[in-house]
């Protein structure tokens, strides 16, 4: 028996989502695609700066066919976050914004990062 089937059929191993969990191979690889497509046009259309560095970069979120493109997408750096703090690079309005996250940095300014809401899984709402 193999740790795939193990996991599925063994009611004592916890798993928050067991079909997410154990999805075979080719179907997690269409479900990332489709959540790279979807974070890249939505970073796109939404983030001045993220739209910026694409087009800087030479890439359009229509380009992204395959997973091997995110080869193509340019970094965020720490300057990126520091030049945006501290809303700068959010892809949702302020009242929609759920949890901010952030980090004290070990040399330089804090950090922030948001959390938009509500977060939704499909087939869980």
């Amino acid at each position: 028996m193999t740790f795939r089937n193990m996991a599925l059929h063994d009611a004592d191993v916890f798993m928050f989502d067991r079909a997410a969990e154990t999805m075979p191979r080719s179907e997690l690889a269409v479900l990332q695609l489709v959540r790279l497509q979807q974070t890249v046009e939505r970073a796109s259309a939404k983030v001045p700066h993220v739209r910026g560095k694409l087009d800087a970069a030479g890439v359009k979120p229509e380009q992204i066919k395959t997973l091997a493109d995110i080869a193509r997408l340019p970094f965020s750096t720490k300057a990126d976050l520091r030049d945006n703090f501290p809303f700068g690079l959010f892809a949702v309005p302020r009242e929609q914004v759920l949890r901010l996250h952030a980090s004290s940095g070990t040399r330089a300014s804090p950090r922030w990062w948001a959390t938009p809401a509500p977060i939704s899984i499909p087939g869980r709402m």
